[in-house]
C-alpha cells in the first residue's frame, strides 16, 4: 500500500490557513466585491444608488441657484424679462421638487434592498459555518472568526455591507458636488479653491488620526466584546442557573462582568477622546476655512465686483464646499472601518475546504478493517498528540481505547472519521488509504456516538434520522428507538414532538441516559459498517454507563466497532484493549490478560475499582 504523503504538509497548511484568515483585502477590492454582489443579487439597488447620487448632486445645486435667480429678479439684475425669469424660477422649483421626490423614493427602495443584501450575507455565513472544515469550527480562533463575521452583519444600518453602500454613495455624491462647487468658486477666484482644499487636507489628517487610533484598538475592543458576550450568555444559561444560585455566584458573575465592562468602556472612552480632539481641530479649521472665504466674499461685494445674486450663489457654494469636504473625509473613515469588517465576512465565505482527492478510490465494502500506520498528529504543529501511532482492527472486531485524559483517544476518532488529517502516516479503511476516499464516502462508513450530546430542536424522528421528516422512514425510526430502549417515545405522536422545550411546550426533555439511548438509535438508523462510541457516558453513573455499553455492544454485532471509555470495567466485552499514553500504544490485550500482566492498565483498574467498592460499602 502506498504511503500517504499528502498529509505531511497538514500542520504547515493549518498554520497558513490561520495566517490568511485576516483576509487583508484592500478597500478598492472590497468595493468591487460588494458592487459585483449587488449587481448579481439586487441590480435594482445599483439603479437606486445612481438615482440617489444624481439627486444628491442636483438638489444642492438647485438650492444655491434658485436664491440667486430670485435675488437677480428682485433687483432687476437678470437679463431675462420678468415673466421669463419667473418661468425659470418655477421650472427650477418643480425640478427641485422632482429631485427631492426621486431621492426619497430611491432612498426607501435602497433601504429595503441593502437590508436584503445584508441578510443574504448573514445567511451565507451561517451556512458556511455548517459546511466548513471541522478544525475551523472547533478551534477558539475559528469560533471567534465566525462570531466576528456574523456579528458585523447583524448590526442593522451599521452592518458592514450597509455602511459600505451608504459610504460609497456619500463619497461619490460628495466628490461630484465638490467638482461642481469647485468650478463655481473658481469663477470667483481659483485661489479660494486652493486655500479651501489646503485647510480641508489638514482637517482630513486630524480625522484620519482619530480613525487610525480606533482601528488600532479594534481587535482589543472585539476581544472584550466576545468575553462580555460569553459571560452574559453563561449567566443566562439555564444549565448554569442551579450552580449560580446554590453557590451564590451572582456576585462573582456581576463583578466579572463589571470588570470586563470597565475595560471595554475604557477603550471606548479612549477612542471617544481622540474623536473629540479631532472634532475640535475640525471645528477650528472649519472656522478658519469658511470664515476667511466669507471675509473675501464680503470684500468683493463691498467693492462692487459681484452682485447680490452672485454673493448668494458664492456664499452657498462656500458652505456646500466645506460640507462636502467634511462628508468625504468622514465617510471615507466609515468606509475604511466597514471594509475592515467586510474582510472578516469575505475571508470566512471565501475559505476553501480540503478538496476531495483528484483520483478517488471506491469505498470498501462490507465490514472494513481499520489500520493506523505510523500516524503523527499535532493541533498546533509543534507538540504531537499522536506520536508514530500504529494499531489495527480486523473486520467485525471490537476494540477498546483507554487511557488518561489527553492520551489522544478522541483525537484518534477525529482522524479516523476524517474530521482532521494526520500530519504524517497513513490511515487504512478496508485496506484503502482513507486519504484517497471522497469525504462523503468516508463519512458514510461511520455511525458515531460522541462525548458531547448533540440534540437539535427538530422532531424526535428527525433527530434520529438527521433528515427532514418527509425523507425519514418513520417505521425504521420507531424500530431503532425500540431497539435502543426508547420504545415508549413512539406512542401518541411522540415522533413528531420536538426535542426541545424552548420552541414547544410539549417538547421532549430527556434525561442524560435517555439522550444516550437516542444517540444509539441515531447510530442504528444510519446503519454504517463502522460504529464508534467516544466516551458518551462520562456524565453518567457507572451502572447506567455499563448498561449503555452493553446495549451498544449488542447493537453493534456484525460491525467493526471502536469503544473509548475512561472507566475500564466497560471494556470487558471487547475483543481487545489498547492502553494509550503519550500518543502511543503502551499495552495491548484482552481485559483479563491486561489485568494478569499487572501493568499500568491493571493499576488504573485497581484504583477505579477501589472507588466503586468504597461507594458500594457506603451505600
Amino acid at each position: 500500500m502506498q504511503e500517504n504523503t499528502t498529509s505531511n504538509s497538514a500542520p504547515k497548511e493549518r498554520r497558513k490557513a490561520r495566517k490568511n484568515r485576516s483576509g487583508a483585502h484592500s478597500i478598492g477590492s472590497n468595493i468591487a466585491y460588494l458592487l459585483k454582489n449587488i449587481a448579481r443579487r439586487y441590480p435594482a439597488l445599483l439603479f437606486m444608488m445612481a438615482v440617489e447620487i444624481a439627486a444628491g448632486v442636483a438638489a444642492p445645486a438647485f438650492g444655491i441657484y434658485l436664491p440667486k435667480l430670485a435675488a437677480d429678479l428682485a433687483l432687476g439684475e437678470t437679463a431675462f424679462a420678468p415673466a421669463r425669469a419667473a418661468l425659470w424660477m418655477g421650472g427650477f422649483a418643480l425640478a427641485m421638487a422632482a429631485v427631492y421626490g426621486a431621492r426619497d423614493i430611491a432612498g426607501r427602495g435602497k433601504y429595503m434592498q441593502y437590508n436584503a443584501l445584508r441578510q443574504d450575507f448573514a445567511r451565507e455565513v451561517y451556512y458556511k459555518s455548517l459546511e466548513c472544515d471541522f478544525p475551523v469550527v472547533e478551534r477558539a480562533e475559528g469560533q471567534a472568526w465566525f462570531a466576528r463575521a456574523q456579528m458585523t452583519l447583524l448590526n442593522g444600518d451599521w452592518s458592514c455591507t450597509s455602511r459600505m453602500v451608504v459610504a460609497i454613495m456619500e463619497i461619490t455624491t460628495g466628490t461630484l458636488s465638490f467638482l461642481l462647487y469647485s468650478g463655481i468658486l473658481s469663477t470667483l477666484n481659483p485661489l479660494i479653491v486652493v486655500a479651501l482644499l489646503g485647510l480641508s487636507a489638514l482637517n482630513a489628517l486630524a480625522l484620519r488620526y482619530a480613525r487610525r487610533y480606533a482601528l488600532a484598538r479594534r481587535e482589543e475592543q472585539a476581544v472584550l466584546e466576545n468575553r462580555l458576550g460569553y459571560v452574559e450568555e453563561e449567566a443566562r444559561d439555564v444549565r448554569a442557573g442551579k450552580d449560580i444560585r446554590l453557590y451564590g455566584m451572582a456576585g462573582w458573575f456581576t463583578a466579572l462582568r463589571e470588570r470586563l465592562m470597565d475595560g471595554y468602556s475604557q477603550v471606548r472612552r479612549d477612542i471617544a477622546a481622540r474623536d473629540f480632539r479631532a472634532a475640535l481641530v475640525d471645528a477650528l479649521l472649519l472656522f478658519l476655512r469658511d470664515g476667511a472665504a466669507y471675509v473675501y466674499l464680503i470684500y468683493q461685494a463691498t467693492q462692487g465686483r459681484i452682485g447680490v445674486g452672485d454673493f448668494v450663489l458664492y456664499s452657498g457654494a462656500i458652505a456646500g464646499f466645506g460640507g462636502f469636504i467634511s462628508s468625504i473625509v468622514g465617510q471615507f473613515g466609515l468606509l475604511q472601518d466597514a471594509s475592515e469588517r467586510l474582510n472578516d465576512v469575505r475571508s470566512f465565505l471565501e475559505q476553501s475546504n480540503a478538496p476531495d482527492p483528484a483520483d478517488p478510490l471506491p469505498p470498501p465494502r462490507g465490514m472494513p478493517s481499520i489500520e493506523f500506520r505510523d500516524v503523527c498528529f499535532s493541533y498546533d504543529g509543534e507538540h504531537n498528540v499522536l506520536d508514530h501511532l500504529s494499531f489495527s482492527l480486523a473486520p467485525g472486531e471490537r476494540l477498546a481505547l483507554v487511557g488518561v485524559n489527553g492520551a489522544g483517544k478522541t483525537t484518534i476518532v477525529k482522524l479516523l472519521c476524517g474530521l482532521y488529517a494526520p500530519d504524517s502516516g497513513t490511515i487504512l479503511l478496508g485496506g484503502v488509504d482513507a486519504a484517497r476516499l471522497r469525504r462523503a464516502d468516508r463519512f458514510a462508513l461511520f455511525s458515531a456516538v460522541f462525548q458531547d450530546v448533540a440534540l437539535f430542536p427538530f422532531a424526535l424522528a428527525e433527530n434520529v434520522s438527521l433528515q427532514p421528516m418527509w425523507e425519514t422512514d418513520l417505521e425504521r425510526v420507531a424500530s431503532c428507538l425500540s431497539r435502543a430502549g426508547m420504545g415508549a417515545c413512539v406512542q401518541d405522536g411522540g415522533l413528531a414532538r420536538p426535542v426541545s422545550r424552548e420552541i414547544s411546550d410539549d417538547g421532549w426533555n430527556f434525561s442524560g441516559g435517555e439522550q444516550q439511548k437516542l444517540l444509539l438509535a441515531r447510530a442504528l438508523y444510519k446503519d454504517a459498517p463502522i460504529m464508534v462510541l467516544d466516551e458518551p457516558t462520562s456524565a453518567l453513573d457507572p451502572i447506567a454507563e455499563s448498561q449503555i455499553y452493553e446495549q451498544f455492544d449488542q447493537l453493534a454485532r456484525g460491525k467493526t466497532a471502536l469503544y473509548i471509555s475512561h472507566r475500564l470495567a466497560s471494556t470487558r466485552f471487547c475483543d481487545r484493549v489498547l492502553l494509550l499514553s503519550g500518543g502511543r500504544v503502551r499495552e495491548e490485550g484482552t481485559h483479563e490478560s491486561l489485568l494478569r500482566a499487572g501493568g499500568e492498565y491493571a493499576h488504573m483498574f485497581q484504583v477505579q475499582s477501589q472507588y466503586y467498592q468504597k461507594g458500594a460499602k457506603e451505600a
